[in-house]
């Protein structure tokens, strides 16, 4: 494209990018999608402080907290949420955001070359946010030569990307503006700010159609599952661990329980991508005799190839394998503890100590340490910060049962003071 055939083709501006600078900002613009959005979204951040505040001072939710740490928090999270609601509603007069650009924005003409759909951020071999890539062509103001550059739009979650359309076309003739002495840095399109629907070029259909909300439900009952699953896991692997238990005894279930979720998982992102491919070389087949946004970069883990993508490949497997294996551990010390209706046999020991003990800032356990009788190894009691705090004896009596799966496990420990009591 010649630097005459831009200049002679004739492009009309929004009228609220007409006349000098300092514009003021129009009304319908103040009500359009963009006010919309920040205004959802402070009322929905006042919301979420409002939330945990009250959250806070429930009283399970504080006993939660002594155990899962982050919820010993949630005051000054949501007191932090509401103050920074607050001041974000404040300072929206002085920080305009995209508005900047009706008020100082000089418009110039852009002749779209190309455009797509491109992810912008990867996650695990994923794509996790994509934006629309336009490759433009425009004259310089300040040199007055023929330019080319990307411009890219905002960026939305790669779940959602599906939903997300352009209607511009390679050839059209659209308006792009840059804040003064800066067009290389600030250059967008117009269309891009998302101010309002009447000038967007991002379309976006609803997010929840009836042929996917089976899938969504599907994928979100699997997620809460697993990790319902290994949360109960980590607590029975803690609470119902056997005495004097060697992993090797549980080697065969945990293989076989990490073997079965790691296929579970090939199959199912396999799956997935084969139907996520077919889906975009159909929109690509479509957008290519229009002329419109064609999708790249959306293969994925399973896409890629060489070194990277298959070390990707095996990591995942390796991943999904460890947890399978976590989950069957935890599920054999449960039904191993759940299902015992054997009698106790009662050992006194020595106690070593009284530990807390903190996995980063996730969770904290309360745990009382034991000589193990007949041994010089020492064994934990998962127990709780109350119990812990009022056992002071320097010996102990222990409730072994027999368990269910043959792995004598550790029901109770009570300070040998108290075993008068029970008649022991």
């Amino acid at each position: 494209m010649m630097e005459s055939e831009i200049s002679r083709e004739i492009h009309l501006f929004e009228d609220e990018l007409q006349g000098p600078t300092p514009r003021s900002v129009p009304p319908f613009l103040k009500e359009g999608s963009f006010s919309r959005r920040r205004s959802l979204a402070l009322g929905l951040f006042l919301l979420t402080g409002t939330a945990l505040v009250f959250l806070s001072l429930v009283p399970w939710v504080r006993q939660l907290g002594l155990y899962i740490i982050p919820l010993g928090y949630i005051r000054w999270g949501g007191l932090a949420c509401i103050l920074l609601s607050g001041a974000a509603f404040s300072l929206r007069g002085i920080l305009p955001g995209p508005f900047e650009y009706v008020i100082r924005g000089l418009p110039v003409s852009v002749r779209v070359l190309n455009v797509t759909k491109s992810p912008t951020a990867m996650v695990n071999g994923e794509p996790a946010f994509y934006s629309f890539q336009v490759e433009g062509e425009t004259i310089h103001p300040e040199t007055g030569e023929q330019y080319q550059t990307e411009i890219s739009s905002e960026e939305f979650s790669a779940t959602w990307k599906d939903h997300y359309s352009t209607r511009l076309k390679v050839g059209d003739l659209v308006t792009g503006v840059y804040l003064p002495s800066r067009f290389e840095k600030t250059l967008k399109l117009y269309g891009f700010l998302g101010l309002s629907e009447q000038a967007s070029l991002i379309q976006k259909t609803p997010l929840l159609r009836k042929k996917e909300c089976w899938r969504i439900g599907w994928v979100g009952a699997c997620c809460l599952g697993l990790l319902g699953s290994l949360l109960w896991s980590l607590y029975a692997l803690e609470r119902f661990q056997p005495l004097d238990f060697r992993y090797q005894q549980a080697a065969f279930p945990c293989i076989a329980g990490g073997l079965l979720v790691a296929f579970l998982f090939v199959w199912a992102t396999w799956r997935e991508y084969k139907r996520r491919m077919s889906e975009m070389r159909e929109r690509n087949a479509k957008a290519a005799a229009e002329g419109g946004a064609l999708e790249v970069g959306s293969e994925g883990m399973w896409g890629r190839v060489g070194f990277y993508g298959w070390g990707m490949k095996g990591v995942l497997f390796l991943g999904a394998t460890l947890l399978g294996a976590t989950v069957t551990l935890g599920l054999c010390f449960s039904v191993n503890a759940l299902l015992d209706s054997s009698e106790p046999t009662y050992l006194s020991t020595e106690v070593t100590g009284r530990l807390i003990e903190r996995h980063g800032f996730l969770a904290r356990f309360y745990h009382i340490e034991y000589l193990v009788p007949g041994t010089h190894e020492t064994e934990t009691f998962s127990t709780s910060p109350q119990v812990l705090s009022d056992f002071r004896a320097d010996r102990c009596l222990l409730h072994v049962y027999e368990g269910r799966l043959g792995w004598p496990w550790v029901k109770y420990i009570t300070p040998l003071e108290r075993t008068k009591s029970i008649g022991i």
